[in-house]
C-alpha cells in the first residue's frame, strides 16, 4: 500500500485518510494530521475532494435513477466514480511533480502497548453504564407503559365520579 501511495507522492500513512475519503471527506481531511511531512499531507488533502464520499454517491444515485433507466444509471454511476478516482490520481501525481519533496523515510507506524484486558474493569464499566441508563430511562421505559395501561383499564366515566373497569374481551 505504501508503494501505491508513494507513486502519487502521498506516502504510506496517507492510505488511511484516502480510504476514509470514500466514506466522508471531512473526517478524512481531519485524519491527514497523521501524515508525516507537509508535502505528503498537502498531496493527500488535494486528492481527497475528488474521492466520492458516501453522501455524494447516494445523491448521485438518486438523481441518476430518477432521470435514467436502471441499467443506464448504473453505468453512469460507475463512470462517475472512475472519473473521480482518475481525477484524484491525476491531481496527486501533478502536485507531487510540482512540489519539491524531502528524502522519504520508510513507513513506521507507532502502536500503543497492548495489555491483556482486565475483565473486572470491563464489567465494572459495563455495570456502571447499565445502572446510569436504567436510572435515566426507567421512568420512560417501565413506568410510562404501566401508566398508560392503568389509564386504559381504570378510566373515569364522563359526567360521573365513578371509576369504571374496562373489560377486554377476545373475539
Amino acid at each position: 500500500m505504501s508503494r501505491d501511495t508513494n507513486f502519487y507522492g502521498a506516502g504510506g500513512k496517507s492510505a488511511i485518510p484516502l480510504m476514509l475519503g470514500l466514506m466522508c471527506n471531512t473526517v478524512a481531511i481531519a485524519g491527514t494530521r497523521v501524515v508525516e511531512t507537509r508535502r505528503q499531507r498537502l498531496v493527500t488533502i488535494v486528492m481527497l475532494p475528488f474521492l466520492p464520499c458516501g453522501g455524494q454517491t447516494v445523491v448521485a444515485a438518486i438523481f441518476t435513477l430518477a432521470i435514467f433507466p436502471v441499467k443506464t444509471a448504473i453505468i453512469i454511476l460507475v463512470g462517475l466514480t472512475i472519473i473521480n478516482l482518475l481525477a484524484a490520481s491525476l491531481a496527486g501525481k501533478l502536485l507531487s511533480l510540482t512540489v519539491p519533496h524531502p528524502p522519504a523515510d520508510g513507513m513506521i507506524m507507532e502502536l500503543p502497548l497492548f495489555h491483556r484486558p482486565n475483565f473486572r474493569t470491563i464489567f465494572g464499566g459495563v455495570r456502571m453504564r447499565i445502572e446510569l441508563f436504567l436510572r435515566r430511562a426507567a421512568g420512560v421505559i417501565f413506568f410510562w407503559p404501566a401508566y398508560r395501561l392503568g389509564d386504559q383499564l381504570f378510566s373515569w366515566r364522563r359526567g360521573s365520579n365513578q371509576l369504571s373497569l374496562s373489560v377486554w374481551t377476545l373475539s
